[in-house]
């Protein structure tokens, strides 16, 4: 549960559960489900439902802040969503969120 301090240490919080959540096992694990999922649809299906309840998620955050105004009102939070919590095209993020 995210303490809505502040919009920016919610997105903070968020980015670091994303991108070191998870141990190397798991990592590992979850490649090798994402690698065997075009070949197994039930997989596919477990998949889809857990992206489509991190993207609601993700949704929710954005907009309690901007019914908080603390984000701008016209703020597409689908897409502020999808930007946030999408796997990059290019890998995981190794980079570190300075405070």
């Amino acid at each position: 549960m995210l303490p809505h301090r502040s919009a920016r240490d919610d997105l903070v919080r968020l980015g670091r559960s994303i991108r070191s959540g998870l141990t190397d096992r798991e990592r590992r694990v979850l490649r090798s489900i994402a690698l065997e999922v075009p070949a197994n649809a039930d997989l596919g299906k477990h998949r889809q439902r857990f992206m489509a309840l991190r993207r609601e998620a993700g949704r929710a955050l954005f907009r309690y802040w901007v019914d908080a105004g603390e984000l701008r009102e016209d703020l597409d939070v689908d897409v502020a969503a999808a930007m946030f919590l999408s796997p990059p095209a290019h890998g995981p993020c190794t980079s570190t969120i300075s405070d």
